[in-house]
Parts: structure tokens; sequence; C-alpha cells
């Protein structure tokens, strides 16, 4: 049995420099001392850490007897003699080579001085690093023992997804994660299954507890204004992340205080993790998972210019000042950007190149007011194809008569389209639309792009209407998967029983509830009929993907103006006027077309997102040791 130790130094990787275990050669050192079937693998120092490398074989010695040293015990004066410098520490069922190399300059910061903490006879801490033993060197790592990192986030889709990839990489960095979620029973099991450690936001943790009812079925604040239903929404909107915070402030404050949490990430909807970690005096940062409040430049100034964003601040005020009597924080409920609580640090997961512009200096109240408060951080795309991945958040409860049209990915079909090269296209329009708002006006939030009283279910089925006939259009050189959710009455334009329904479906077109995205866009679809929220737009170009982008609202309309900007495919504004059938054969013709650009400025954004999860890592990283 083998074990595997891994130990990195703050710094270390944005220099380049790294440290890792290597298995020494047959014959060498751990072989020639009988180390055949417990060989470690190999710590590469730069010279800097030789030092610390002497103090980590003083610590193994005084945990472990030492049986033998082999190689001289250098000293970072004696190491700078020489190119390089070897020694060999022989403890047992441990093998340690420490190798040197020209000194190199200092880093600012460092890990602590590593701490040896004996566990078992086959496992112990090392530092900031925890390995297993393992049966077969090099295929398992299991991390513990760094700083203890706590996420917030909501019960969406897009907002959690990019997140998985970032618990794996603060896994590998050594970092704990707790992450504080609603009881969703697919995103908790991702978050687990990305090494995270699930929080409940209340004591008990109720499997009925939804967030976005808080103070609103029962209001936490005796004097509640009277709301037009036109504002019932707005005011919904304002109230129930505020009403979560004072519902849930003590546990969740109490709970980061027993774990020792370092640095708190939370997505901006959540006001909690602001107020947990301004209460207890640690670190934190927002996690943006759309290209900044530039993208919502027209629904904020509508709402700007209608009153409504001073109306909103209105009815914050009074949950903001019972938070600041409760628990001595102030929130600025008075700002009118406080749709979304921003913090000193707010990450982007996007690129420099695909953050929305703010409306020009003096324009628009809230954008002035946005560049004064906060600054933002581009760090990459977090889309990670290893990283688990959610298809569908919402349970079955919220739909009263689900339809079921299958979840997994018809690899069979599928294989056997590509065989007889056929252009797959891929067509999923969104949680917004086919869930959240599948009887909501999705028009108010629009920014004009759809006309008021148009509901998540009336634009699906105009989208799908043209569709189905552009797939007998274009015949059988393409073929289409349709994800259409499961609302019952999703397909009810075709028909009331499955047999109408199916009967009017072409023969290249096959209907799905949900598919995995990531998996479709990486391995079959030659372009991604999308909404273009920003998650599905980020994982169509980091999957080099073409896009037919037909923008809902929020921020989907600025990310349909970026995809036909930068040439990535081809988008439809005012979809509601625009899609036809006819039009959208001919863009799907034009973004299968090889010849056409698409697919090359697609590669070319891909190299621009690349690198986000271990980029932000380091940086989560660095405010737990104390950095910026």
């Amino acid at each position: 049995m083998s074990l595997l130790i891994k130990f990195q130094h703050r710094g270390v990787a944005a220099l380049g420099r790294s440290t890792q275990f290597a298995h020494p050669k047959p014959g060498r050192g751990g072989a020639r001392h009988g180390c055949r079937q417990h060989r470690a693998r190999a710590l590469h120092m730069d010279m800097p850490y030789l030092q610390e490398a002497q103090e980590l074989y003083q610590r193994f010695s005084d945990a472990f007897q030492v049986e033998s040293v082999e190689g001289p015990r250098s000293t970072v004066q004696q190491a700078e003699e020489v190119q390089t410098r070897k020694v060999y520490y022989r403890i047992p069922r441990v093998s340690l080579r420490v190798q040197g190399s020209e000194a190199s300059p200092e880093p600012q910061r460092r890990w602590p001085k590593p701490q040896l903490t004996k566990l078992s006879p086959q496992t112990f801490a090392l530092g900031l690093r925890i390995m297993a033993p393992m049966i077969q060197p090099m295929e398992q790592q299991i991390t513990v023992e760094g700083p203890t990192i706590a996420i917030f986030n909501v019960a969406m889709i897009g907002h959690v997804n990019p997140t998985f990839a970032l618990v794996q990489e603060l896994r590998r960095r050594g970092c704990k994660v707790h992450y504080f979620l609603p009881p969703v029973a697919p995103i908790r099991a991702a978050a687990i299954e990305s090494g995270a450690v699930v929080e409940g936001y209340l004591p008990e943790d109720p499997s009925d507890f939804v967030m976005e009812k808080c103070g609103i079925d029962e209001p936490l604040i005796h004097i509640v204004p009277e709301i037009l239903e036109d504002d019932r929404a707005e005011f919904e909107r304002s109230v129930w992340p505020l009403a979560q915070a004072l519902l849930c402030g003590e546990h969740v404050i109490e709970r980061c205080r027993q774990l020792g949490v370092s640095v708190v990430l939370y997505d901006p909807f959540l006001p909690l993790g602001l107020l947990a970690a301004t209460k207890l005096g640690i670190q934190c940062a927002s996690l943006v998972t759309y290209p900044g409040m530039g993208s919502l430049s027209g629904l904020m100034s509508s709402l700007e210019a209608e009153g409504r964003l001073e109306r909103a601040a209105f009815i914050r005020r009074p949950y903001g000042k019972a938070i600041q009597e409760k628990f001595g924080v102030d929130l600025s409920c008075h700002l009118l950007t406080r749709r979304q609580f921003y913090t000193k640090t707010n990450f982007v997961t996007t690129c420099e190149d695909l953050i929305a512009e703010l409306p020009a200096l003096g324009e628009q109240n809230w954008a002035d007011e946005l560049r004064r408060e906060f600054s933002f951080s581009a760090v990459g795309c977090l889309v990670s194809s290893s990283a688990p991945h959610v298809i569908t958040a919402r349970s079955d409860s919220f739909i009263p008569r689900v339809k079921s049209f299958g979840h997994s990915l018809p690899l069979a079909e599928l294989s056997d389209q590509v065989a007889k090269g056929r252009r797959i296209i891929y067509a999923a329009l969104g949680t917004m639309a086919l869930s959240d708002r599948w009887s909501i006006d999705l028009g108010r939030i629009s920014a004009a792009n759809l006309p008021y009283g148009t509901t998540g279910k009336a634009f699906c089925q105009h989208v799908w209407k043209a569709l189905l006939a552009a797939m007998e259009e274009l015949g059988d050189d393409f073929f289409c998967v349709l994800s259409v959710g499961k609302q019952p009455d999703a397909l009810d334009f075709l028909g009331s029983s499955e047999a109408e329904i199916f009967e009017l479906v072409p023969s290249n077109v096959l209907i799905r509830g949900f598919v995995p995205q990531v998996e479709m866009l990486n391995n079959y679809a030659s372009a991604f009929i999308s909404h273009v929220g920003f998650n599905s737009l980020q994982e169509s170009l980091m999957a080099g993907v073409p896009l037919v982008a037909i923008p809902q609202a929020v921020d989907q309309p600025a990310n349909a103006f970026k995809v036909e900007q930068r040439g990535w495919g081809q988008a439809f504004f005012k979809p509601m006027e625009t899609v036809t059938s006819t039009a959208l054969a001919e863009a799907l013709r034009r973004v299968c077309d090889e010849s056409g650009g698409y697919r090359q400025a697609v590669q070319c954004a891909r190299l621009e997102l690349a690198g986000g999860a271990p980029r932000l890592a380091e940086s989560v990283v660095s405010m737990a040791l104390g950095g910026c």
C-alpha cells in the first residue's frame, strides 16, 4: 500500500512553481532501500523552500522513527552552491525525496509552517493536505485540513452549476467546503459529489423550506405596505432575501463560527452570506454567475425611469432596519442596486471581454452608484465537463401534473445520426421559461424584448412551433433533440393525447424533458438553439458549439447581442415577431456551415474563457490567508 501526499505553498502556483510528489525511479533511493512495495512520491521544491523541507524532515523525525538517511541534508546556503541537490529520507512506509533547483524569487505570501499529526498507521496529515492510503498510486486524492470555505446559494440551476467545479478546485487545494443550500435534492447531491459538505439554512433543516417564501406567506415585519397586484412580483423580490437573512441568520452565523470559516462566498441574491461574513469579521465575496449588472441595463434603466428602484428600496427599508437591530450589521438596503447584494469583492465567472458594459457615467443613477460602491473581477469560465451538472432543480411538487419525456441522452439514436453524417441540433430554452415563469409574465423583465403578458408557455410554444416546421423543411440532413421540460401542457398546441402529439412531430426530431446539457454539447451538438442564459452560453462556447440565440429576458438579450457581435452564431431579438420557421431554418443552415466562420469564432472564445475555476480557487485561498 502506498501513501499519496501533496503539499503546496500559497503563491507557488501563481509563480509557476508547484510542489508535488512523484515516484522515485527503481534502483534509486526508495527502491534501493527496500521500498518497492511502498514507493512514495518525490517532492520537488524550488530553492527558497528547501529550508522548509529540512523543517519538514524534522517534523517527520518527531512523529516517526527514522531508520536511515541517504544524501546530504542540505541547507539553503549549501544548495545554492550547486544547481541541484537531492535529499533522501527513509521513514517507515514512506520514502521522501526533496529536490531543489536554482533559487527563485520568494513569493510574498506562504502557507503556515507545516504541522504533522499522526492519525493512524496508514494516514497522516501534512500542512494543508491529506491524502488517503492508496492501493494504486495516482488514482485518488482526498484533501482535508485546509482553510474552511462557506458557500451560500439559491435553488437555481444557472447559479449553482458553475460552483461545483470551484468546489472541486478548492478541495484539490486542501480546503474544506461547507455548502449552504435549500433542501433541493438534485442540487445537494451535486454539491456532495463535487466534494462539499452540505449545510441547511435552519437548525433542523426542514425539507419543506422554500427560501423564496420567507416573509411572503407570513410577514416577518408587522408593517406591510399595501401592494398592488402589478407590484407583487417586485415586492416579493425585495422582501424574501432579507426575510431569509432575518429568519436564518442566527443559525448560519453560529454554524460558521463553529466551523471556523475563513471565507464566505455567496450568490448576490442572498444577503445572508454578506450578513454572516460581516458579523463574524471574515472575508467574503459574491459569485456573479452572469456577465455583470451591465447585462441588465435595459431592465434596470426601465425600473429607474418608472420609479421602481426607489420603491423597492422603500420596501427593503424596514427589513434592513430589523437586521441592523438584531445583528448590528448594516446591509445598505437603501442602495438602488440592492436587487443584488454585492460586496467589496465580486467575482464575475467569465472573461473580461464578456462582462457587459454599464451605461455611460452620468446617464443612470443606478450605474453611477454601482461604479462608486463596488468593484468586479473577471475570473474566467467555471464550466467543467468533470464537475457535476444539475439538469433540473425543481421538485415535481411545483407542477400539478408532471409530464415526462425522459431525461437521459438518447445515445444509440445520436450515435446513429452522427454515423450518418447528420447535423445535430440541440434546443433548450432554459428553466426560467420552462419552469419558474411558465405561467408568469416574462415581458415585464425583458426590457421590451417580449411584449407584456408573454408567459414562459407562450414564448416556448411559439419557438417550438417554428422549430418543428423548420426541421421538416431542413429534412434528413438535420436531426434535433428538443428539451421541453415537464409541464403537463407543454405540447398541447399539437394535441391532447400522446398519439396526436407524436403524430405531428417530424421524424427528425426527438423530444426529451431534459438532457445532460454539458454532455450533449461536448459530444454531439452541431448547433445549439438557446435562450442564452449566461451558463448555457458559456457551456456552448466551452464545448465549441455555435448558437442560435433566442433570448427572453433579464441578461439574455445582452448575451444574444454578444453572440451576434462576436460571430458565435445568429440571434433573434423580439422573437415573438422575428422567429419563423423559414428564418429559423436559414439560421441553422448558416451556423452549421463549416465555411461560415462561426465554429472558428467559438473556438477563439473558448481560449479566452478557459481556466476560471483554478484561477478563482487561487484567489479564494489567498483571501483565506489574509490576502486581497
